[in-house]
């Protein structure tokens, strides 16, 4: 995602613009309980989804578009967005684990590619942890607030990362 150039901006504007020009889309409807008490729990992902799903209905040019859900467990869903019974949702269990095997799973009954091994994608992922935290220290951010780095540094140190990971690594699909 681009990160907003002015206060002007309208981020939502920007995210729609994103969905509007993906062909593929995930949503992860599981954060939809607060984790403490007094917090509020945001519906940012069923909101997204939302616009997805008008996109996808109502763009007569869009009708190769592909949406995932995905939910921490059967029917959790249908306590805060019933109207998705019917669906087929992908799980997670509340275990990232599982989302480096049902995304490319699902990738691969939409695409033509083959796409890695669960275990071998875990790898890549924490290879670019590793080389992000050195890249985050490089630029002067102290681990720490790692979580506090803006998205826009995140995406431009990710962007860096990739085409010399795959030279290194001689990695050329998908």
């Amino acid at each position: 995602m681009s990160v907003n150039k002015s206060s002007a901006d309208d981020r939502l504007l920007e995210i729609t613009k994103l969905i509007k020009d993906s062909k593929f889309s995930f949503h992860d409807l599981s954060r939809h309980i607060s984790s403490k008490k007094g917090e509020i729990a945001r519906f940012n992902m069923p909101f997204e989804f939302g616009i997805d799903f008008g996109c996808y209905q109502f763009d007569k040019q869009r009708k190769d578009k592909i949406i995932a859900l995905i939910d921490s467990s059967p029917h959790s869903y249908d306590v805060h967005i019933s109207d998705m019974s019917g669906r087929d949702i992908l799980y997670h269990y509340n275990n990232a684990e599982y989302l480096f095997e049902i995304i490319p799973t699902w990738l691969r009954k939409h695409t033509a590619y083959l796409y890695d091994s669960p275990k071998r994608l875990k790898g890549y992922h924490m290879s670019w942890i590793e080389d992000y935290k050195i890249a985050v220290k490089e630029i002067g951010y102290d681990l720490r607030s790692i979580n506090k780095i803006d998205i826009g540094i995140y995406i431009k140190l990710l962007k860096r990362w990739i085409p010399v990971w795959k030279k290194e690594n001689k990695y050329s699909i998908p």
